[in-house]
């Protein structure tokens, strides 16, 4: 395991900003001397590191190799890195890596660097699957092939980290001033949603922030400054388990509506933790004919053709990684 930060030594081992644990006993990595580490990435043996200097660089066990330098910017400095499929990328605040123009995000294949879409300054990058999300300094964005485009709306005074945990995506940020949101959320595929209460000051009132996110199952770790994370004491670090999402409420058609359409949509309320909606409708009556039995990501759904003179009953459930909710309210409707 390799560790990154700012300082001289770790358990006891003189070591400058980065220090590696076989298990037993801490030891320095190489002559490393640039500056405080703030983004590793290991693959196949080869350790790659960025920070608060002006370059990427790579260990193979020996020797170090300079493979990316930064400039383009006053203080050029990298605050990520994330192998993405076989590449590595790479965030921070630079808009040039060997001469290459690049917006504060680059790839490397292993022999050059390419720019993908650019940001502003890149804070994390959390891969899945074929999407990445970056967190930038008001919003999260969502890379999928060369489309760059944004995840909702930006609501924290500066986001810190993303992370993705069972097809879940999280952002959290500082939370210090007015409109800081104090604590972290997740994305519901159509809005942000709030995961539990607040954080509380750490030990500066205007400084309170969640810096790092980590997603293990339903499992979410924070750590960052604070003090108090809704009602119960925390030192800095908490876990939060995902309950259950809370209950949709159906908004068309209304109840006992004759429709005109043989195809209706059905829609409801997006509900707070839910990642899926598991959508039933039967004919002639409650638990009757299943007609429809199908899970969504969005808050509507088209139905199959249905025939005229028929009434139909429907309800829906919200789910995420971790359990379903309770059912909605029954509503039913006729097809004219």
């Amino acid at each position: 395991m390799y560790v990154g930060g700012e300082f001289s030594q770790l358990g006891g081992v003189p070591a400058n900003d980065l220090a590696k644990w076989d298990g037993s006993q801490w030891s320095a990595v190489g002559n490393f001397a640039k500056g405080p580490v703030d983004a590793i990435a290991v693959k196949d043996g080869l350790v790659y590191v960025g920070g608060a200097f002006d370059s990427i660089d790579e260990w193979n066990g020996q020797t170090w190799r300079r493979i990316g330098r930064l400039d383009g910017a006053t203080n050029p400095h990298v605050n990520a890195l994330v192998f993405w499929g076989d590449a590595l990328y790479a965030g921070g605040l630079f808009s040039r890596v060997n001469q290459q123009a690049v917006g504060n995000l680059a790839r490397w294949d292993g022999t050059t660097w390419t720019a993908p879409p650019g940001a502003s300054e890149v804070f994390a990058i959390a891969p899945a699957g074929n999407r990445a999300f970056i967190a930038v300094s008001d919003a999260i964005l969502q890379l999928k092939g060369s489309h760059l485009t944004q995840l909702g709306t930006g609501a924290l005074v500066g986001f810190l980290d993303v992370a993705v945990g069972d097809n879940v995506v999280y952002r959290a940020g500082y939370a210090g001033l007015p409109i800081g949101l104090k604590g972290i959320e997740q994305w519901d595929g159509v809005q942000w949603q709030m995961l539990g209460s607040s954080v509380s000051p750490g030990p500066w009132n205007y400084d309170t922030a969640v810096q790092a996110i980590a997603a293990h199952g339903k499992d979410i770790y924070i750590g960052g400054m604070f003090s108090i994370v809704g009602d119960k004491p925390a030192s800095n670090f908490a876990k939060w388990t995902n309950p259950a999402p809370t209950q949709p409420s159906l908004v068309a058609p209304k109840n006992k509506q004759e429709v005109k359409r043989q195809q209706p949509t059905l829609k409801w309320t997006g509900a707070a933790g839910a990642t899926s909606y598991l959508v039933q409708l039967y004919a002639d009556k409650r638990n009757g004919k299943l007609v429809l039995d199908t899970t969504v990501n969005g808050t509507q759904l088209q139905t199959p053709t249905l025939k005229p003179g028929k009434t139909y009953f429907w309800h829906v459930r919200a789910c995420n990684a971790n359990a379903c909710g309770v059912w909605s309210n029954w509503r039913r409707f006729r097809v004219k």
